[in-house]
């Protein structure tokens, strides 16, 4: 599994669980066209798991190419062998994008469990917002469900998607709620970038260094991250799996928010130039916190008051468009149209505080558990 931070932050991105109906008949498909790494995976013999495990991972192959003017591009390889009928959900395949990024190609594939195969067509794939709880995203994905998906069939998938992200970290973690065989993060830098790198949790695989700019992590033959009957009273998934945070930096990786150097401050530094300014109080805001602690002295009943009004006036309303997802909006924006997302109702929290005298900044969280 690997993630921008952006990603991570948000989940915004996340490929939503999409139940379809295979309606395409297999003379709709191409045969003959699954290439040489999907059959070389579909050749791996399935280990021993227990009798729950809906699916197994026989390769997932993730290469980062940073360009010279900060341009990433993602290459991404994954086949998956069903075992149950409830581990048809993992034949769907999905490659995800917005408006910020370039979707060049997505390819799938499958092996039926009699070894028929089948390549889709572009024009046969669909493409869906990831829309959730946001009024609006620009995210969407591409794909479907792989046309061969039976007990025993292999689903495959290959894309390309290109971006620059307004940040230089790469999350990755190794692992899924499936055993995988093979697990692969590549990183291509060009000449004059360097990166730096460091594990949350337990480490799970070396660095290996391929000369010329590039370093792959791999690990071979991973236990499920997590099994169905121990998430209900878990912390959040993603305070609870190892990961590698990889960040790059080089001339063309500044942009307008400039990079972050692979510590706290840096990323602390890194938010603070995003939300520049934004939780400053204009008139209207400086007005409405003074009335709100009119006659109040003490400092939980001055916060109570006007977290009340933030939470009780402020619509939740999520409209989240290139940097949106990351950037809030100024509080003067929010407080004139009385709606925002977490990180806007946040903002404009703190400059009410402001407007009284009540020092406060922003905490980044991400579903449950602190960035």
């Amino acid at each position: 599994m690997v993630m921008s931070v952006n990603q991570l932050r948000s989940l915004r991105k996340c490929v939503p669980t999409l139940l379809l109906a295979a309606a395409l008949s297999p003379a709709a498909y191409a045969k003959d066209q699954v290439p040489d790494w999907v059959r070389e995976a579909a050749a791996i013999k399935t280990p021993t798991y227990s009798a729950k495990t809906d699916a197994v991972v026989l390769l997932h192959d993730v290469s980062y190419t940073v360009g010279t003017d900060g341009t990433l591009t993602e290459h991404v390889r994954r086949v998956v062998r069903v075992l149950r009928p409830q581990g048809r959900r993992y034949a769907e395949m999905f490659a995800s994008f917005d408006k910020a990024s370039k979707l060049r190609y997505v390819h799938i594939w499958s092996i039926g469990p009699d070894g028929k195969e089948y390549a889709v067509k572009d024009s046969d794939q669909k493409e869906y917002s990831t829309s959730r709880f946001e009024l609006y995203s620009d995210g969407r994905v591409r794909g479907l469900q792989a046309p061969a998906s039976d007990v025993g069939a292999v689903a495959a998938m290959e894309f390309e998607r290109q971006d620059k992200p307004y940040e230089n970290d790469i999350v990755w973690i190794p692992g899924e709620r499936l055993p995988v065989v093979k697990e692969r993060m590549t990183l291509n830098l060009p000449t004059g970038y360097s990166f730096t790198s460091s594990w949350k949790g337990k480490q799970t695989t070396q660095p290996v260094d391929a000369e010329h700019g590039r370093t792959f992590w791999e690990a071979l033959n991973q236990e499920p991250l997590f099994s169905e009957d121990e998430l209900p009273l878990a912390p959040h998934e993603i305070a609870l799996v190892p990961r590698l945070d990889v960040f790059y930096q080089g001339p063309g990786v500044a942009g307008q928010y400039g990079a972050m150097n692979g510590s706290w401050r840096g990323v602390g530094e890194w938010y603070e130039r995003l939300g520049k300014d934004r939780n400053k109080p204009d008139a209207m805001i400086n007005a409405k916190a003074q009335e709100l602690v009119q006659g109040k002295t003490e400092f939980r009943d001055r916060v109570n008051a006007i977290a009340g009004f933030v939470q009780r006036d402020i619509r939740y309303v999520a409209i989240e468009i290139g940097v949106g997802g990351e950037q809030p909006h100024a509080a003067a924006d929010t407080f004139h149209a009385r709606y925002g997302d977490c990180k806007d109702k946040a903002t404009l929290l703190s400059a009410m505080l402001n407007a009284v005298g009540l020092r406060s900044t922003w905490v980044m969280w991400i579903h449950g558990a602190a960035w």
